[in-house]
């Protein structure tokens, strides 16, 4: 596993925990709780996966294909990878975009793998979720294999059947900031060079 650009440990299991499902109070109003709700359950589901995941026992490049295959289906990546660009978002070459956005993909799926032992024999509860605007926060709380509970907190992007992870909150970080400072960190010492950006991203999935 190539060295992360920042190598503290703590930084990089943020990361980590943001990819699963994450919590951490924020300072929006809360609206009214949707007790059992559709989102509820689809966020339950996909944490369930990502745990089982885990416990296949299998690990390096055959398990982040299964988790970036995951992410594909159950997150808005796209919108994740455009947020993450901040300021920099208009000037991605178009022809960049589909090799930027696998990247960001293989990345988050690839802090996963790096830490997935810490997840095995682990499990999800769901404890709220309500309304914020244009999305559904839902709260749960992640057991881990060595002890203790880690609460997360999910942005899901949902609008009638239409259920996506647009964001993840770990330990009051969310993943789309946390990508966001690094980008832009790695394109400011690499003068805008996205190619730069790419083979960073793919360095350290």
């Amino acid at each position: 596993m190539p060295i992360p650009y920042r190598d503290d440990k703590l930084t990089r299991r943020t990361l980590l925990g943001l990819t699963t499902a994450l919590l951490a109070m924020t300072m929006l109003p809360l609206q009214p709780a949707l007790a059992s709700s559709p989102h509820e359950k689809h966020v339950e589901a996909v944490a369930n996966n990502v745990i089982s995941l885990a416990n296949s026992g299998r690990r390096g490049a055959a398990l982040r294909k299964d988790v970036a295959a995951l992410l594909n289906r159950n997150s808005d990546i796209g919108g994740i990878a455009r947020f993450a660009l901040g300021r920099y978002r208009k000037k991605l070459p178009k022809r960049l975009k589909s090799k930027y956005n696998r990247a960001i993909l293989n990345y988050v799926a690839g802090l996963f793998v790096y830490y997935a032992d810490d997840f095995v024999g682990s499990g999800v509860k769901i404890k709220s979720s309500h309304k914020n605007g244009r999305f559904v926060l839902v709260d749960s709380a992640v057991s881990m294999a060595k002890g203790g509970n880690t609460k997360l907190r999910w942005r899901l992007r949902a609008r009638g059947n239409y259920r996506k992870i647009a964001d993840i909150n770990f330990r009051g970080i969310w993943l789309s900031l946390r990508l966001r400072d690094e980008i832009a960190s790695v394109l400011k010492k690499n003068k805008g060079d996205f190619s730069a950006l790419i083979a960073h991203l793919e360095a350290n999935s």
